[in-house]
């Protein structure tokens, strides 16, 4: 009851820090997590103190909330000596998860923490590289020899992505001639990139050459990007429709669904397969019925195959499912949201949106606990298998297929 309270905090703005920080000290490891994270996720100024002397408690998911709460902003400038202190043993820290959210919050002070952040371009785990290299802009700024060993020290696609927007928006003579050299990549991730790496900058004539040419390429998702580029953007006034809801089922098919999900005895699962390895769900029937079965229909029909993460938010979501040809994500049906009373913990399967009622074919894993997200978006699944799996995808990867055993 003292979490769940505690976590009805995070919906007030701001939570009460003052009443908040004694629970920190609760013999409860799940009061401490609740307090830890409504102080982290909101970056009360008021638990910064508190928060720091959890820096080395022995629950990782504890360590994961005091990371977050370190950012410069949250702790003030007296405080901000304290919080380098443990952001220096955070970014050490055995677990990813706590080392992500370190990285996030170091980027935060600029160039003071930057030879702890610079080692973190040589960590082991590719989404802590990539929340690393996401953050570089204000630590390494008009430094050409950083970032030249930056751009060495790692060859994986999305890590050199980010890089290369930062680069180009200091214009640092580094990856001279890439974009060109990608635009012509085997690898349509590549050519996406070639024009995606520079989008916070101004085109040039370079650049609009390029995205010229890519306008025309073989793969949709480039040609839209590419167009996107160009600034030919859809006119609200004359764009694509939203996806009207689809048409009214006849008894018969919610008869069906009682029968073969809602009634059924044993477990559903899924196993979706993706190049980093197979990641295995148990599904939600009972639950959320209609939102298991459309997930079902996918599946069976093959539309998952050779999709893309597009969205991966290290520490906080994998998302997958865009089944457009151009990445655009509009589907060609909505489904209404599903509630249910499934918290979004880690590995959680959930049901994206865009806004109520908006849900299609996408969907998201959590890396770790959202409570935030409870009540919000439908929870119709769980990973069983695969975490590995699950933490190591990096966004753009590929979905291989999507089984149902």
């Amino acid at each position: 009851i003292r979490s769940a309270v505690l976590l009805a905090t995070a919906r007030l703005e701001p939570a009460p820090a003052r009443e908040i920080v004694p629970w920190l000290r609760d013999p409860a490891v799940e009061v401490v997590r609740a307090a830890a994270y409504v102080i982290g996720r909101q970056a009360l100024a008021g638990g910064a103190r508190a928060a720091f002397a959890l820096r080395s408690h022995p629950d990782e998911e504890v360590r994961q909330h005091v990371a977050r709460a370190m950012t410069a902003a949250a702790v003030g400038d007296s405080l901000r000596p304290l919080a380098r202190v443990a952001l220096r043993a955070l970014l050490q820290d055995t677990s990813e998860r706590v080392r992500i959210n370190a990285a996030r919050s170091a980027a935060t002070h600029g160039p003071l923490l930057i030879e702890e952040l610079t080692l973190r371009l040589w960590d082991p785990v590719a989404n802590v590289r990539v929340t690393t290299a996401e953050g570089l802009g204000e630590v390494y700024g008009m430094d050409t020899t950083r970032w030249q060993r930056a751009w060495d020290a790692d060859t994986t696609r999305h890590v050199r992505q980010l890089l290369l927007g930062h680069i180009r928006r200091f214009r640092v003579p580094v990856a001279l001639g890439i974009e060109q050299r990608w635009s012509s990549h085997p690898d349509w991730r590549y050519r996406l990139a070639a024009i995606s790496g520079g989008e916070r900058t101004p085109i040039d004539s370079a650049g609009k050459a390029l995205a010229t040419t890519l306008a025309t390429d073989t793969n949709p998702r480039v040609q839209r990007q590419a167009r996107l580029r160009l600034g030919d953007r859809p006119n609200p006034s004359t764009g694509a429709a939203p996806t009207p809801p689809g048409p009214t089922r006849p008894a018969a098919d919610y008869e069906a669904i009682v029968r073969e999900l809602v009634n059924r005895e044993t477990p559903i699962r899924a196993v979706v397969e993706t190049e980093r390895g197979a990641i295995t769900l148990e599904l939600f029937a009972r639950e959320a019925p209609l939102v298991v079965e459309s997930f079902l229909r996918l599946a069976s029909s093959g539309a998952y195959g050779n999709t893309v993460f597009h969205r991966v938010v290290p520490n906080f979501v994998v998302q997958d499912g865009d089944i457009t040809p151009d990445g655009s994500g509009r589907g060609a049906f909505r489904l209404r949201e599903s509630f249910t009373r499934r918290r979004h913990g880690r590995g959680c399967l959930g049901l994206a949106t865009s806004g109520p009622d908006t849900g299609g074919s996408q969907y998201y894993f959590c890396h770790s606990p959202q409570p935030h997200l409870d009540g919000r978006y439908t929870v119709f699944g769980q990973v069983i298998d695969g975490f590995d799996a699950m933490d190591r995808v990096v966004q753009g990867d590929r979905v291989l297929a999507v089984r149902i055993p």
